[in-house]
């Protein structure tokens, strides 16, 4: 999945930068008839309208259906402004504030590694608005149980393994009775990584 949704982005990015580049070539060339030059050079008119806009990807990928968890969670679920029902108060306010972001995010959305062979299911896959780039925000809740911390260590592992890092694509917030998770962090988190 991740490998078509990054050919796909690719393909795009392309399309975009050859778009581009002929604006570029109008503007400096002084041809300021660009439908009289779009008819001598058609192939430039296809590419101009086979070319969606970058919010157009981006509503499309955030509206497109994807795999959840198959396991029925019987805990305490929390509404979203944008629908979802989430695990914690925390992802609530994470999931708000992506949304008041225009951020698009899928909550508990299917990773997969190894070929296929290792599933995921992080908070928040989240696509970058500005140049379709994926990134990963998992919020650790229970860091004070030692368990899970061992339990999530693995995960982290295989994140970094297959290109999720740290302060470029992977996003790991915490929270412990010494360091609580507030809108706060959340929105400079936000603005760090997407403004």
């Amino acid at each position: 999945m991740r490998e078509l949704m990054k050919e796909e982005r690719d393909r795009l990015i392309k399309e975009i930068h050859d778009l581009e580049a002929a604006k570029a070539y109008l503007r400096n060339t002084g041809k300021t008839d660009s439908e009289a030059y779009l008819e001598q050079h058609p192939e430039l008119r296809k590419l101009l309208n086979a070319v969606p806009a970058w919010s157009d990807v981006v509503r499309k990928w955030a509206g497109e259906p994807y795999q959840k968890p198959t396991i029925e969670y019987h805990g305490t679920l929390y509404p979203t402004l944008k629908g979802d029902l989430v695990k914690s108060k925390a992802e609530k306010e994470i999931a708000d504030a992506l949304f008041l972001a225009n951020i698009p995010y899928r909550y508990e959305c299917a990773v997969s590694f190894n070929n296929g062979r290792t599933f995921y299911y992080p908070d928040f896959l989240i696509m970058n608005p500005k140049n379709g780039d994926l990134y990963i925000w998992e919020h650790f809740g229970m860091e004070d149980l030692s368990y899970y911390i061992k339990r999530n260590a693995g995960k982290i592992h295989d994140y970094f393994e297959n290109g999720y890092r740290p302060g470029k694509n992977l996003i790991c917030t915490y929270y412990s009775g010494e360091v609580p998770l507030t809108k706060a962090r959340i929105r400079k988190t936000i603005d760090y990584y997407f403004k």
